[in-house]
């Protein structure tokens, strides 16, 4: 860890040293406290847990001059809690300090429209609906803008997994001449339109993952979004993409997704706002795969509305690993229908909103009920000073007849955000 920073020090000392270049400094530290209770929704209520996550990075950004960037951040995240003296419990070291981004950018190449981007960096479109590296590590990757005033368009590869040159077995190593047929890729471009105050962002992606010799699993991505304010006080935004290809097994892809949402300011300070989401689930009386699943498995942003991806606090601790994955082994977030109705205030430093979610399966078994229940959820932020931010998400469960209990679950965050 001391050695990882030293080196983002010493680089950003050289940076800053070196004739030109200004060096711009950040990071970013925040903890969670998550909390859930009767998870199973059964009759003992007694069951339930809390426990911490932790991020925390520094990063050094350097204007080189003539349009050309690079930024280095380093840092880590994830579960800490190890007893100093018995060494019990996770030290946070599984992930270990390490880059989370390191690139390149070059903007403006040659006096023309076009911008390369080469290195490992974070990227979000949108929600998540399709691209989203979590927020902790960014992708590695060859990103071509090209921009002007009205349009906007990203061309990318990101290599999802490596696998060649260091390869841990003979056949991949360099100099043994033979390929390597475990890297996986996704390729895409993803526009952008502005036109009389609305975005319009139309995509196709292709993920490339070789599963065998002779057999590639490539799902495709086509959709668009559409964003925008039509009137003073109102703004929305809408989602819809559908997969393609196939699992090179003989598989297709055939799942949809959707969202609609809207906010609308009052006069008096407070905001209402609607939102309908659904994630397609698998139809086990076809040969097609119906499941929807985003081309990096990521979590669903929706907004950050709590400060974390997910939809109500109470859900967010039913998914894998607490983070709303839309991943084929994220059972409570895809396969998903939800609808959602809140209500928000701000009181000076203080902001406060109320959530209504209702939960639904697309696809169930057959004498399942799709009924998954309703949550109620609040969510308080306080700005303290302008230096940092505090908050609370608890979400109050009450399922639906899909769970053969009864009584409700209880989950939710308590967290600690600062940026500089």
């Amino acid at each position: 860890m001391r050695k990882v920073i030293a080196v983002l020090l010493l680089v950003g000392v050289g940076l800053a040293k070196a004739e030109g270049p200004k060096v711009t400094w950040g990071g970013t530290f925040y903890a969670y406290n998550f909390f859930w209770q009767n998870a199973d929704f059964d009759n003992n209520t007694s069951d339930g847990d809390m426990f911490w996550y932790m991020h925390g990075d520094l990063s050094a950004t350097a204007d080189l001059g003539s349009g050309v960037m690079a930024r280095i951040s380093a840092g880590t995240w994830g579960a800490f809690g190890q007893h100093p003296i018995s060494g019990e419990g996770p030290d946070g070291t599984a992930n270990g300090v390490h880059l989370m981004e390191a690139y390149l950018a070059m903007k403006n190449l040659f006096g023309t429209p076009l911008s390369l981007t080469i290195g490992k960096k974070h990227v979000l479109y949108g929600d998540g609906l399709v691209i989203f590296d979590g927020g902790e590590d960014g992708v590695t990757q060859v990103a071509l803008n090209i921009a002007t005033d009205m349009l906007s368009v990203d061309l990318f590869d990101y290599r999802l997994v490596e696998n060649g040159a260091f390869a841990p077995y003979a056949e991949g190593m360099i100099g043994s001449g033979e390929p390597v047929i475990q890297d996986a890729d996704l390729l895409g471009a993803y526009a952008m339109l502005k036109l009389a105050g609305f975005s319009i962002e139309p995509y196709f992606l292709m993920r490339k993952m070789p599963v065998a010799p002779d057999t590639t699993d490539a799902p495709t991505w086509m959709g668009a979004r559409l964003s925008g304010q039509p009137i003073q006080g109102l703004s929305f935004a809408g989602e819809y993409a559908m997969m393609g290809g196939d699992n090179g097994r003989g598989t297709n892809y055939k799942g949809n997704a959707m969202l609609f949402k809207a906010d609308y300011a009052l006069p008096m300070g407070a905001t209402v706002g609607l939102g309908y989401f659904s994630f397609s689930g698998d139809d086990p009386n076809t040969e097609d795969n119906e499941l929807y699943e985003a081309a990096l498995w990521n979590p669903f942003t929706n907004g950050f509305w709590q400060w974390w991806p997910g939809f109500g606090p109470a859900h967010l601790m039913q998914t894998a690993f607490g983070f709303a994955l839309l991943a084929p082994f994220d059972l409570m977030t895809t396969n998903l229908n939800v609808i959602n109705a809140h209500l928000g205030y701000g009181f000076g430093d203080l902001s406060l909103r109320a959530d209504l979610w209702m939960y639904k399966k697309n696809q169930v078994a057959e004498g399942v009920s799709d009924a998954l229940g309703n949550e109620i959820s609040l969510l308080a932020v306080y700005n303290y000073m302008n230096a940092v931010s505090l908050g609370l998400a608890v979400g109050y469960w009450m399922p639906g007849d899909y769970f053969t209990g009864k009584d409700a679950m209880l989950g939710g965050h308590a967290f600690i955000f600062k940026s500089f």
